[in-house]
């Protein structure tokens, strides 16, 4: 495994991210969408200079680069968010993506186990997190880490609407 870094993003890292998200996020999720418009429209909602300059700048939120030899992709993390349906508060991993060649080789779990070690670090006790229920390798992965199940979501993608697995577990 060739060495791996990860970073706390900042606002000058805003064009390395919107570009990273919206190439990795087509490469790992266009086949969920019906139609190509309706994610370029979320694409372009939710990786927009100015959607991400507003994350970066909220102090609930941190954005990590991952890195190797060069940025192969990021995390965006969200301290204390509720859990859908329960009273339970925790940190949320709203978004891990890595580009197409980077998936499979270990650096997943390692950037879980760093970012579930940050959280403990500052106090926080419950991780979790939202995957696609037909993704069936990240659902895997995610168990894989100790993550269990809570309930189902759903993301409003266009005129689809997609479910989503909600899991969690202490830390």
């Amino acid at each position: 495994m060739m060495e791996l870094g990860i970073r706390k993003a900042s606002s000058g890292d805003l064009k390395l991210l919107h570009d990273l998200a919206r190439v990795t996020y087509r490469t790992h999720y266009s086949q969920i969408w019906l139609s190509k418009n309706d994610m370029e429209d979320y694409i372009n909602k939710e990786y927009s200079y100015e959607s991400i300059r507003k994350s970066l700048a909220n102090p609930r939120v941190t954005w990590y680069l991952i890195v190797t030899d060069r940025p192969i992709g990021f995390a965006k993390v969200i301290w204390e968010m509720r859990v859908p349906g329960t009273g339970r508060v925790g940190v949320f991993l709203s978004k891990l993506y890595l580009d197409e060649g980077a998936t499979g080789k270990g650096y997943g779990k390692h950037i879980v186990e760093l970012i579930m070690q940050y959280s403990k670090d500052k106090g926080y006790d419950y991780f979790w997190l939202e995957v696609i229920k037909q993704n069936e390798r990240a659902c895997r992965f995610y168990e894989s880490q100790g993550l269990n199940y809570i309930s189902n979501g759903i993301l409003k993608a266009g005129a689809k609407n997609i479910s989503l697995k909600i899991m969690g577990k202490d830390i």
